[in-house]
């Protein structure tokens, strides 16, 4: 049983089809279904990304057939998110340590199982009575805590920050909105598997791209879509996303970039497929054209490991 897991895990680091060195990966946050990955490795995306609050929530045999289908796709699960559940507090008197770490085991074991690299984390919100500075000082511990639980599965956590509110966005954010407040807590925490994610829908324009060039190497994660309406992105008139890519290149970004849409590319199967190759091509059109005009640019994804070292490291 254990040969055959770790040859599970040999076969999830596999390089999808096509793939060259040194090429960008470009990613598609969906759900854990048949055909909804089948839908993505379909439109030609490189990688998916999983939510792990549905990882967690499979029974060992459901989860075991979906390691059997991403290996039967040869499509690599390079990254996931929600690091917690909603529900567990990291900042406030609720805080349970214990409770915490029971989840970021449990998840992080199976998002390596799986082959992620890199885990997105959005703290949500503080309660109103806890001070900036203490829910900070929480934060901080938390993100030690669970880092020390990465490293052993080589994953990163990548910390995210949530725009306070957008018309279009149900959920509000009191808690770090901006990619400075992100870097902040990142630096604080100086963890070599620690970064920041950046979400294109919750970057305002008075952030990029100056901010991103002030992340810099802590960089590790990029999610990008249309942010009118968080849709595909399809093509240059909707945001300036070659300002975004060039200046990916500036700073050396050396990750993937997922895109992740819903709302009407989410939920119509027809239109996604449709449109989906093109906003592919679309994203990789403007990582070509960044790199032909930034002198060393080298935006790609980290290289996939041999199931040699893949299994050295326990």
């Amino acid at each position: 049983m254990r040969r055959t897991l770790r040859l599970l895990s040999a076969l999830l680091m596999l390089p999808p089809a096509g793939y060259a060195s040194g090429d960008a990966l470009i990613g598609n946050r969906a759900m854990p279904s048949t055909q909804h990955l089948s839908a993505v490795k379909l439109a030609g995306f490189d990688y998916v990304e999983l939510g792990l609050q549905h990882i967690a929530a499979l029974s060992p045999v459901e989860f075991e057939r979906l390691r059997a289908e991403v290996v039967r796709l040869r499509l690599p699960v390079h990254s996931g998110a929600y690091l917690l559940p909603d529900d567990v507090a990291v900042t406030g008197p609720a805080v349970d340590v214990a409770l915490q770490m029971t989840h970021v085991e449990q998840r992080l074991e199976r998002a390596a199982s799986l082959g992620m690299r890199v885990i997105t984390f959005a703290p949500m919100n503080r309660p109103e009575h806890v001070s900036e500075r203490a829910a900070r000082e929480q934060l901080i511990d938390f993100v030690r805590r669970a880092a020390a639980v990465a490293i052993r599965h080589d994953i990163v956590l990548v910390l995210q920050p949530l725009q306070r509110q957008r018309s279009d966005f149900a959920i509000g954010s009191n808690f770090i909105n901006t990619v400075a407040e992100a870097l902040a807590i990142v630096e604080a925490v100086d963890h070599v598997n620690v970064g920041i994610s950046v979400d294109l829908y919750h970057l305002s324009p008075t952030e990029a791209p100056a901010s991103l060039r002030a992340a810099g190497r802590h960089l590790k994660h990029v999610m990008i879509s249309n942010p009118q309406g968080r849709l595909l992105p399809m093509q240059a008139g909707e945001y300036d996303y070659a300002a975004l890519v060039t200046t990916l290149c500036a700073i050396d970004y050396r990750g993937a970039i997922t895109v992740f849409a819903f709302g009407a590319d989410g939920v119509d199967t027809q239109r996604y497929a449709q449109r989906a190759p093109s906003s592919i091509a679309f994203v990789r059109s403007l990582v070509k054209s960044a790199r032909l005009t930034t002198d060393g640019c080298s935006i790609h994804a980290p290289r996939y490991r041999s199931a040699t070292e893949r299994n050295s490291s326990g």
